[in-house]
């Protein structure tokens, strides 16, 4: 099957330069695997009410869940998806565009399992494939935001979490930090999870070269170019495949070999971008 990175919606561009890997990958032995470069068609209104919230993350979802729909068309078993997909960003006068406060991000929050897992769970188990996505977590027991990625498998069950753990800029206004690495057993075999600014984090990094994962699932929302450079050095770190979805306002997804090597990569705009991995035992 051939690389798909095409127009899903009038601001998707289509990129050439952005290729499926060459050479042969049985099905037997290989699964196919995508990430997502996409940007909000809308900032997040602040303030906001629990309803307008509501509404805003259900398009989000259901924008995702689109963009499964097509990775699953084109022979992926397993998708990721960029950092606050489902939450989103606002537009803030100071142009961090980020949540300033905890009672902004409150109307946003909601507990996992919850109404996102739940809907993007469905998608999952009919389409019969891996997700992970990212959205503002309230913890039940602690009433404390975090910043979370979540994967979810092919029958819809919840995986795994992970909470960022190196907040960056104004997240730790309204966020408390993650800790230790999220490492699971998966038919890919091992899946570690970063979010963004964890993949130059020192501690977390140690952590993570002693899972030994064989896959890092990296979402991301980069602020400043070059973000490829530090996801080909996170691979090399942790001598892991790197599929790392980044926000399309600061562009550059792809799929990386643990020698850094990209097997895809989208510069710009926003697609799909797709690379594969042996299957394990």
């Amino acid at each position: 099957m051939g690389l798909f990175l095409g127009a899903f919606a009038s601001a998707c561009t289509v990129h050439a330069d952005t290729l499926e890997p060459p050479g042969e990958y049985p099905e037997d032995r290989y699964a196919k695997v995508a990430v997502l470069q996409w940007a909000h068609p809308e900032y997040a209104p602040v303030p906001a009410t629990l309803e307008q919230a509501e509404s805003y993350k259900a398009a989000n979802r259901e924008t995702l869940a689109a963009w499964a729909e097509r990775a699953r068309a084109h022979g992926a078993e397993l998708l990721v998806t960029p950092e606050f997909g489902v939450t989103g960003y606002p537009k803030t006068q100071d142009g961090e565009d980020q949540f300033q406060a905890p009672d902004q991000i409150a109307p946003y929050a909601e507990s996992v399992p919850g109404p996102s897992s739940e809907r993007l769970g469905q998608v999952a188990q009919r389409l019969g494939m891996h997700l992970a996505f990212s959205l503002a977590e309230r913890d039940q027991v602690t009433g404390h935001y975090h910043n979370t990625l979540v994967l979810l498998g092919a029958d819809g069950a919840l995986l795994g979490t992970h909470r960022k753990r190196n907040l960056f800029g104004s997240e730790r206004k309204f966020l408390r930090p993650g800790g230790g690495a999220t490492v699971m057993n998966t038919p890919f075999g091992r899946i570690g999870m970063m979010i963004c600014a964890d993949i130059y984090h020192g501690p977390t990094l140690e952590d993570y070269r002693r899972a030994a994962p064989d896959l890092l699932l990296v979402s991301a929302a980069w602020t400043v170019s070059g973000a490829m450079n530090s996801f080909r050095s996170v691979a090399r770190s942790v001598r892991a495949t790197v599929l790392a979805s980044n926000l399309a306002d600061h562009p550059d997804s792809g799929v990386l070999n643990p020698d850094g090597t990209a097997q895809s990569h989208i510069r710009e705009g926003e697609g799909l971008a797709f690379g594969y991995i042996k299957r394990r035992p």
